[in-house]
């Protein structure tokens, strides 16, 4: 998912790389100028809402244990618990997840591990676009 501060930039990034140089009149030029000075202002003051994150890491956090229960030694350390930020600490998470997703898909070991993992990402998307409601 896209953040809203990312997205800023990339519509000023698209104003200025694609709808600027095919302006002739100057008036829509200085107005398309002004437009991408305000995106500019707001991509700096946008701030994520992270309220969300307990709630996830909650999920992820206690599937994880659970499943490292399950797992050898070396699949179960991509699941370890980080001491980071929350959304650090989701983000390597989820990197580890992805890591564990690969390795169950190219092996087959743990079949039954994979419908777990996909109903617990499912739920966490969810969860992740209820924030933009």
């Amino acid at each position: 998912m896209i953040s809203p501060q990312r997205l800023l930039v990339a519509v000023r990034a698209d104003l200025a790389h694609r709808v600027l140089p095919a302006l002739d009149d100057d008036r829509a030029r200085s107005s398309v100028i002004a437009a991408m000075g305000i995106l500019k202002e707001l991509a700096g003051q946008v701030r994520p809402d992270e309220s969300w994150i307990a709630d996830s890491l909650a999920s992820l956090e206690s599937a994880a244990a659970q499943w490292r229960a399950r797992l050898d030694h070396e699949r179960a350390a991509l699941l370890e618990p980080a001491t980071l930020l929350p959304a650090a600490r989701r983000e390597t998470l989820l990197a580890g997840i992805e890591q564990l997703i690969d390795y169950l898909w190219r092996t087959g070991d743990h079949a039954g591990l994979l419908p777990e993992i996909r109903e617990v990402l499912r739920a966490d998307a969810e969860l992740e676009g209820k924030r933009l409601d």
